[in-house]
């Protein structure tokens, strides 16, 4: 086929099938024109998981008693939209001040401190499902908290928000382990009053799994 012939079969397709103006790349094979179109990969991806977590008390303003250090756990429900940035719920609850009931029969009754927080994510190494990839980032968001007995039920409501940072570390492209730290600022008070009554600054460190899809 002459080189004319070449061209006159590019200016066909070019011209009788638009569609190949945008997306598609041209090539050329024993003379006829070709049309190949590059795969497209979604970024978007879910993640849920769960970690075990230690609270410290920082300082607290107000309440009847000072709230000690405690322990609990955390579950998260994530979205990646992009390998940089991705946005998570999760709920955390811990246990502080053990006490012997002796009203309600056997055992100890706690404080419960239990949030359910939102939070953005802003990744740095954006290594999103690359399995040996070790991916630290930030984190920041708000949240609603409460404070109660385990048996008794609740007793200050509030709003608070969070920082932090972590890192997780990719296992494979649907597994990772992570460590995550985050500040806490919290202002309750009992759910009818009208204004907060307890200010509570606590840190939290969690470790935790996580599976991706």
């Amino acid at each position: 086929m002459l080189a004319s012939d070449v061209a006159s079969a590019h200016r066909y397709y070019y011209h009788r099938y638009p569609r190949y103006r945008s997306g598609y790349s041209y090539g050329y094979s024993y003379g006829y024109a070709t049309a190949s179109v590059a795969p497209v990969i979604s970024p978007v991806s879910w993640y849920i998981g769960l970690g075990g977590m230690g609270v410290n008390v920082m300082s607290q303003e107000g309440g009847p008693e000072p709230l000690e250090n405690g322990g609990g756990a955390t579950l998260f429900l994530g979205v990646r939209l992009s390998r940089m940035f991705g946005l998570e719920v999760s709920w955390l609850g811990s246990f502080h001040n053990p006490t012997q009931d002796k009203w309600l029969g056997d055992g100890e009754d706690f404080i419960t401190l239990e949030g359910f927080t939102a939070d953005a994510r802003l990744h740095f190494a954006g290594c999103a499902n690359l399995a040996g990839c070790l991916d630290p980032y930030l984190t920041g968001g708000v949240g609603l908290y409460a404070l109660g007995s385990d048996r008794l039920g609740l007793d200050s409501v509030g709003a608070g928000f969070q920082v932090g940072g972590g890192f997780d570390y990719w296992i494979s492209q649907s597994f990772t382990i992570g460590v995550r730290a985050r500040y806490h600022g919290i202002a309750m008070g009992p759910p009818d009053a009208q204004e907060a009554d307890v200010f509570l600054h606590t840190a939290s460190v969690d470790g935790n799994i996580a599976f991706h899809f």
